[in-house]
């Protein structure tokens, strides 16, 4: 557990200045423009959908019923948890999985999608995706958003 806070406690910084950006912060206060939000939905979820085919890469490569179950649980957690949320925003967008299949992946996203193919990153960016929601909930950022879209969501 002392190696898990160490790990925590490091990357505060981090998360700090993840958490100081402009997107994050006009969707804390509620002042993103909903256009920019809504694109920002839109790329992650082609980005999801990718991240997804890299879990079936790995369960496909896996050496052992464990490795599968591992897998398959990370996969169903981002599916399900992230799936529900993302699908109910792009609603309120009028936007189904069918319409993003149609949309590419703008250059920074695609280079994003790159790099997770090349390198066994994912359960960091899962643990990571996981801490730094759990920081932004944390009571350190207390503003809570004016904007009636972003309020009922993140207060």
């Amino acid at each position: 557990m002392a190696f898990m806070k160490d790990i925590l406690t490091h990357n505060i910084p981090i998360w700090e200045e993840c958490a100081a950006t402009p997107f994050v912060q006009e969707v804390q206060t509620g002042k993103l423009p909903l256009e920019k939000f809504k694109r920002y939905m839109i790329q992650d979820s082609i980005y999801l959908k990718n991240y997804a085919r890299i879990y079936g890469k790995a369960i496909f490569h896996a050496a052992t019923l464990r490795e599968i179950q591992l897998y398959y649980s990370m996969l169903n957690f981002v599916n399900d948890t992230e799936s529900e949320v993302r699908l109910d925003y792009l609603k309120q967008f009028c936007i189904t999985d069918d319409d993003i299949e149609l949309i590419a992946p703008l250059p920074e996203n695609q280079n994003y999608i790159d790099s997770g193919k090349a390198a066994p990153t994912n359960l960091c960016t899962l643990f990571s995706w996981h801490e730094q929601s759990r920081y932004c909930q944390s009571g350190r950022n207390t503003q809570k958003p004016d904007h009636p879209f972003y309020r009922s969501r993140i207060a």
